[in-house]
């Protein structure tokens, strides 16, 4: 597993065919996150078990992945178990067959504010709208902070908050007035 973490690393480093550097939602990323071994620390422990944390890119093939961890657990005489796993790579689209991108990028647009699409690297409630086949997109209005989520020192100045709340004053009558996408 840590192979792979550090082949999906190396993919993180190599920019784009387009030249611009990816994110972390360009990536698989594996974390380990727990280990659990023995009862006391002279008895051998009959098993061992380790959580991998795996965001799994809605670029690559969930079916040829999934297989991929499979094979490397039966290779090695290990169980494996997924603890919340989907089969369908569920991404809303970013160009003008969508409504609510339209109206998206055109108050962004109408405030001069540069758009920077990406996939988001972590879980949201948006997978659990897509999986009832309707589009969602997350939106930050915070720019030109850093990447501070689940951070010790997680914070948002008070200019970059109030702005985002300028941006939703025409956001959400935009979104409200976009008509209904097509199915």
């Amino acid at each position: 597993m840590l192979e792979i973490r550090e082949e999906q690393l190396r993919l993180l480093n190599k920019p784009l065919e387009d030249g611009t550097p990816r994110t972390l939602g360009d990536v698989t990323t594996i974390n380990l996150t727990m280990m659990r071994s023995g009862v006391q620390a002279n008895v051998v422990p009959e098993k061992a078990s380790v959580v991998f944390d795996i965001r799994v890119t809605p670029y690559a093939d969930l079916a040829r992945f999934r297989e991929q961890i499979e094979t490397l657990a039966a290779e090695h005489g290990i169980e494996v178990d997924f603890k919340q796993y989907s089969d369908k790579a569920l991404v809303t689209p970013t160009d003008k067959s969508n409504p609510f991108w339209t109206a998206l990028s055109g108050v962004l647009e109408a405030r001069g504010i540069g758009i920077f699409k990406e996939v988001f690297p972590a879980g949201s409630d948006s997978r659990f709208i897509r999986r009832l086949g309707i589009p969602a997109l997350g939106v930050s209005p915070l720019r030109n902070i850093p990447v501070l989520l689940h951070d010790h020192n997680e914070y948002v100045r008070e200019s970059d908050f109030l702005e985002g709340i300028e941006i939703y004053t025409d956001l959400i009558p935009a979104l409200a007035s976009a008509p209904t996408p097509k199915a």
